[in-house]
């Protein structure tokens, strides 16, 4: 009998896909924009930019670590995104999915915190670090 092979989906993909819908049907944040991999050449006024830092893998499950970064000409405007971002993945994990996403659950490892971004000095950017637990699947 041969073990089961279990595949896991593209968190930081699944992530952006979720956020950005979510951002857009939100009044004050339908302008926000959200990216994974490369960040754009050009950086939209505003954005989250999402990126897999780590996480293992358990059984049928992969316990991803992401960091959200938000980035916005203002602090408080850069913290508003975060934290909404964060909101959304927590709620997320309270409804058991993110879009295409089954979601087990989601916990901070580390809160939003200012992160200068020396690549782009124009903006702030305040980042947030969490636990996104999501379930695979056989092939």
């Amino acid at each position: 009998m041969a073990t089961e092979v279990i595949v896991f989906p593209d968190v930081e993909d699944g992530i952006r896909v979720f956020l950005a819908a979510a951002f857009a049907a939100r009044t004050g944040y339908t302008t926000v924009k959200a990216s994974c991999g490369t960040k754009p050449a050009t950086l939209p006024a505003e954005f989250v930019h999402i990126t897999r830092t780590g996480g293992p893998a358990e059984l049928i499950l992969d316990r991803a670590q992401i960091t959200l970064e938000a980035y916005a000409k203002t602090g408080a405007r850069a913290v508003a995104i975060v934290n909404l971002a964060r909101g959304l993945l927590h709620a997320a994990s309270r409804e058991g999915a993110m879009g295409a996403l089954t979601v087990y659950s989601v916990a901070d490892f580390g809160g939003p915190y200012s992160d200068p971004d020396p690549n782009a000095p124009t903006f702030t950017r305040y980042s947030a670090t969490l636990q996104v637990t999501v379930r695979g699947s056989a092939v």
